[in-house]
């Protein structure tokens, strides 16, 4: 398994690139992912709340990347590592049973984040993603029907009232790993 940035490095903060700010508003340049629609209307609805609907509005963002690797045949166990947004596999990809589902955990800001969009998708298959919320336990637990390369990922959007570069702040995480073409029959 791949280290990443250790805990104790500050975060990178930037400033979303591009002309001008960006935001989920219509006529915005935005990177749009289907699979975060859900996501977005949560967002474009508390903006309509806050009367902020028809405003240009920054963002801050984060990435918070992983990818789970298999050296030399040998299992092993991922972990959190205290990135702001984190996904954390609970079981060993490579071990799992085609019967068995792979539990995950979100965690923002090392506690469990409830009602996260978490959605997977296999590079053999990508319009076949599946989106699931997390549970009150930031838990959310996915079928892996094709061997391959996969990527988790999930969207967190906070309000950042009093932050003068931005009003808020997204952070992005992705979980990425392979399923092994011969898996085991038994555990």
């Amino acid at each position: 398994r791949g280290e990443s940035f250790p805990p104790s490095l500050p975060r990178r903060r930037s400033p979303t690139p591009g002309p001008g700010p960006r935001g989920p508003q219509a006529g915005h340049q935005r990177d749009r992912d289907a699979h975060h629609e859900d996501e977005e209307a949560e967002h474009v609805a508390e903006r309509q709340r806050r009367g902020e609907a028809d405003q240009r509005s920054r963002e801050l963002f984060s990435r918070c990347a992983k990818a789970l690797l298999r050296v030399g045949g040998k299992g092993g166990q991922d972990r959190a590592l205290g990135l702001a947004l984190e996904l954390v596999a609970e079981s060993d990809p490579w071990t799992l049973t085609a019967a068995e589902t792979l539990p995950l955990r979100v965690l923002y800001e090392g506690r469990p984040l409830a009602n996260a969009l978490v959605v997977a998708s296999s590079l053999a298959d990508p319009a076949k993603a599946v989106s699931l919320r997390s549970d009150r336990s930031g838990r959310a637990h996915f079928a892996l029907p094709v061997s391959g390369p996969w990527l988790i990922k999930a969207v967190h959007m906070i309000r950042r009232d009093g932050e003068p570069r931005a009003e808020w702040e997204s952070f992005w995480a992705s979980l990425t790993f392979a399923v092994p073409a011969q898996r085991p029959k038994q555990r």
